[in-house]
C-alpha cells in the first residue's frame, strides 16, 4: 500500500496503516482480521484480503505485501467465489 502514500502525498500515517494491516482478532493460527482486513498465512506470505457483495455484483481484493503483488476482483455476478476455489497456491 505504499506505505500510505499516493502520488508522493502521506494520505494515512505509517502508524494507522501497520495498525490496519495487522492481526487484530486471531481466528485461528493462520489467520484473522486486521481493522477492516481478513489476514491469514499461506505458505509463508501473509495475504491480506477484503471483499463484499450486493445484488448484481461481486467484489473481492487481495494484496500480498511481500510479492508486491494485489489482485482486485470486479463481477456482474452475485455469488461470492471464496479465492481457494480459483487460486490454489502449489
Amino acid at each position: 500500500m505504499n506505505e500510505g502514500k499516493v502520488n508522493g502525498h502521506q494520505i494515512i500515517s505509517k502508524v494507522n496503516l501497520q495498525l490496519m494491516l495487522s492481526t487484530q482478532h486471531k481466528f485461528d493460527a493462520k489467520s484473522g482480521m486486521g481493522l477492516g482486513w481478513f489476514t491469514e498465512m499461506r505458505e509463508g506470505k501473509m495475504f491480506i484480503s477484503h471483499g463484499g457483495s450486493d445484488v448484481g455484483y461481486s467484489t473481492y481484493m487481495t494484496m500480498i505485501p511481500q510479492e508486491k503483488t494485489a489482485v482486485v476482483l470486479m463481477s456482474n455476478f452475485y455469488r461470492f467465489v471464496p479465492v481457494d476455489e480459483w487460486l490454489p497456491l502449489h
